[in-house]
């Protein structure tokens, strides 16, 4: 995994892990979400439009359906992210076509 340092005082240095430039849920992370609508293109990741409205951007290391597809997406919400759209990140676990 690649660590990009961000700055350094003395011995101690602060980094970020590829991971987490990717958008991966922290740890630990108890905020699992389960959402169904449509996939749709975003500027910088794949998007869900669910049935309510609201908009999740979609970090998976699966291959995500083609825009317009109806499905089911389970995952944690991500604490940071690099897209750029949507309420919130789901870092996908499981993806099922409706």
């Amino acid at each position: 995994m690649a660590v990009f340092p961000l700055y350094r005082r003395g011995a101690t240095a602060l980094a970020l892990t590829g991971a987490l430039v990717a958008g991966c849920a922290t740890p630990g992370a108890v905020d699992t979400v389960t959402a169904q609508g449509r996939i749709a293109q975003g500027v910088e990741c794949p998007l869900l439009l669910t049935d309510d409205g609201t908009t999740y951007a979609l970090t998976s290391a699966a291959p995500v359906p083609e825009p317009g597809t109806p499905v089911r997406v389970r995952g944690h919400l991500a604490e940071v992210s690099i897209c750029q759209q949507g309420s919130g990140t789901i870092q996908v676990s499981s993806i099922a076509r409706l």
